[in-house]
C-alpha cells in the first residue's frame, strides 16, 4: 500500500501517479467535482476509456465539462444534490486510488490530501460495485442538461448561499437527481419519462462500446463493403461473430480484458469476416439496409409513400427480423395488421418524427414507443430501435438483442 499527499517530490503528486498508471485501461471515476480538462485528457491519450461521474455544482467546471462531453471516449453521469461527495479512480481490474482528492486541479496537484493507493482484487471489485450502483442511478449528462447548468452557472451566486441552497436552486431549474440509498422515497415519473431516462443510460454505455470497436475496425484498416457505414458494417461483423463463435459458447461475457487484449480479440475475427462465404451477408445484408435507408433519407421522399410502400419496407428489413422472416404468411399478415391497425398518417407522422424530429433521439425512441401521439400498433420497442438503428441521419448503430449479447462476448 502506498499514500499519496501532493508532497513536493514529483511521484508524490496525486495527478503524476493518475496518469503513469492509467494506461490501455477502462477508467472509473466518482469525484463530487470536476475541473481538471487537462488530466483528463492526457488519460484519454492514453489509449484509455473513461466513465465519470460528477456532482453539478459550484466545484464543477462548465468549461471542463463541456471539453470531456464531446470526447468520444468519455461517458459522464452526474448527481445535482449535495449529499453526493465520493473521490475514488479505478484503472482496469488492477488498482484504484481513495482518498480525499477530487478531479480538480487542487485535488490531484496543490491541496494537501490522503489518498490511499488499493491493489487487493477484492476491495478493487468492492469499488467497482459501489461505482456500478452510482453509475444506474446517475443521470447521463445530455446537450440540454448541460445548457442548463451553463446558464445557471452563468448568474451571479453569492458566496453566503450554502450548498443545499444552490443544489436546491440547481435541482428547480433541471431536475433532481440524487443516490437514493437513504430510503427518499423517489420522484414519481410517467412510463415516458422513465422510458427517457433508459433509452438515456442504454445508448450511453452502448455508444460507449461501441466507439471502441469503430476504433478497432478503423486501426484495422481493411473493410468487406464500401457501399455502407462503417456503423452497418460493424453491426454486420457483430452478426456474424454471434452466429459463428458466440452462440456456442452461450454468450459468456468476457471480462476483466483491457483495451489492447480487447483489440486483439476482435482483429483476430476481422479477415475470417472479410473472407466468409454467407449467403446473407453476400446476397442481402448490403441491399437491405441501401433500401431501408433509401426509403428514409428525406421527409419529402417518406412523404410520396403509401402506408403499403412503409409496410413493405418494414417486412423486407425489420420485421423480416422476427420469427415471421420465416413464414411468408406470419409476414404478410404482420403487415397487413400494421396497415389495417394504424390510421391513416400516422404511420408517416411517426416515422417523420423518429428521423427528422428535433428532440435528442432518446426522446424521439421513447415517444415512439410510449406516447400514444407517436405509438403504432403492432409495433413494439425492438422494431422502433432496429428501424432507427438502420436508417438514422445521426450514425447510431443498430442495438437490438443480437448486439447485446455478442458486445460483451467480445469483452467491448
Amino acid at each position: 500500500m502506498r499514500l499519496i499527499t501532493n508532497s513536493q517530490d514529483t511521484n508524490g503528486r496525486f495527478r503524476n501517479v493518475l496518469i503513469n498508471e492509467a494506461k490501455n485501461d477502462a477508467i472509473c471515476i466518482a469525484s463530487a467535482f470536476f475541473t481538471d480538462w487537462e488530466t483528463l485528457e492526457k488519460i484519454i491519450h492514453q489509449n484509455c476509456s473513461v466513465s465519470l461521474i460528477v456532482r453539478l455544482g459550484k466545484g464543477t467546471s462548465v468549461e471542463a465539462l463541456e471539453k470531456a462531453f464531446a470526447h468520444k471516449n468519455v461517458d459522464i453521469r452526474f448527481f445535482n444534490d449535495e449529499h453526493f461527495h465520493p473521490k475514488f479512480y479505478i484503472i482496469g481490474q488492477r488498482i484504484a486510488f481513495l482518498g480525499s482528492a477530487n478531479f480538480t486541479n487542487n485535488g490531484l496537484y496543490r491541496n494537501q490530501e490522503v489518498v490511499i493507493e488499493i491493489t487487493e482484487k477484492e476491495t478493487i471489485s468492492d469499488l467497482h460495485q459501489i461505482f456500478d450502483n452510482y453509475w444506474q442511478q446517475a443521470k447521463p449528462l445530455t446537450n440540454k442538461d448541460l445548457e442548463l447548468f451553463k446558464a445557471f452557472m452563468k448568474d451571479k451566486i453569492p458566496e453566503e448561499r450554502t450548498d443545499f441552497n444552490f443544489a436546491k436552486m440547481l435541482a428547480n431549474m433541471m431536475g433532481s437527481y440524487f443516490f437514493n440509498n437513504a430510503g427518499i422515497e423517489e420522484k414519481k415519473m410517467t412510463p415516458l419519462e422513465k422510458s427517457i431516462i433508459r433509452f438515456q443510460k442504454e445508448y450511453q454505455d452502448f455508444l460507449s462500446s461501441y466507439g471502441h470497436l469503430t476504433d478497432i475496425f478503423e486501426e484495422f484498416g481493411q473493410r468487406r463493403w464500401h457501399s455502407i457505414p462503417l456503423r452497418i458494417e460493424i453491426d454486420r461483423f457483430v452478426w456474424w461473430v454471434g452466429e459463428t463463435y458466440g452462440a456456442d459458447e452461450k454468450y459468456r461475457p468476457s471480462t476483466g480484458l483491457s483495451r489492447i487484449q480487447v483489440a486483439s480479440r476482435v482483429k483476430s475475427f476481422i479477415p475470417e469476416f472479410i473472407a466468409s462465404n454467407d449467403k446473407w451477408l453476400d446476397h442481402d445484408a448490403v441491399p437491405r439496409y441501401q433500401q431501408v435507408a433509401s426509403a428514409f433519407s428525406s421527409k419529402e421522399k417518406l412523404e410520396t409513400m403509401s402506408n403499403e410502400d412503409i409496410a413493405d419496407i418494414l417486412g423486407y428489413g425489420v420485421f423480416s427480423f422476427s420469427s415471421y422472416r420465416y413464414i411468408k404468411e406470419g409476414l404478410e399478415n404482420r403487415k397487413k395488421a400494421f396497415i389495417d391497425r394504424n390510421p391513416e398518417g400516422k404511420i408517416k407522422k411517426t416515422c417523420t418524427y423518429l428521423f427528422f424530429g428535433q428532440e435528442d433521439y432518446p426522446v424521439r425512441l421513447a415517444r415512439c414507443i410510449h406516447d400514444p401521439e407517436y405509438m403504432l400498433k403492432t409495433v413494439g420497442e425492438s422494431t422502433i430501435t432496429e428501424l432507427f438503428g438502420l436508417a438514422n441521419h445521426e450514425n447510431i448503430p443498430i442495438r437490438n438483442d443480437r448486439v447485446k449479447k455478442t458486445l460483451p462476448w467480445l469483452g467491448v
